[in-house]
């Protein structure tokens, strides 16, 4: 299983458009691998580059099949939480973030 790992400093911009956000990055980001047959909890090994060299990345933001009431329901349970508060929590945090999404 792989995954990638952005690191704030290396975004230099967050467009948002609709339901689409994209980070626009300086340096490319990080690859991860799970060695294969090990637990979930395992230390990642950094691998080969898997994104072509990406410099930007877009996902679309949405609730998904979770509505934002039954995500906020579901957070009082657990960890899930929709990304307007995840955007909330880091731009409150991160004077860097809160420039980047306020376009600066």
């Amino acid at each position: 299983k792989h995954s990638i790992q952005v690191k704030f400093e290396d975004i230099d911009r967050i467009e948002k458009t609709g339901d689409r956000v994209t980070l626009v990055l300086g340096k490319k980001p990080q690859c991860y691998v799970k060695p294969e047959g090990e637990p979930r909890t395992v230390t990642m090994e950094v691998c080969k580059d898997i994104t072509g060299g990406a410099k930007a990345i877009t996902f679309a933001v949405g609730p998904g099949s979770f509505s934002e009431e039954s995500l906020r329901m579901r957070a009082r349970d657990s960890k899930t939480v929709s990304f307007t508060e995840i955007q909330q929590i880091v731009t409150e945090r991160s004077p860097r973030l809160a420039a980047l999404f306020a376009g600066l």
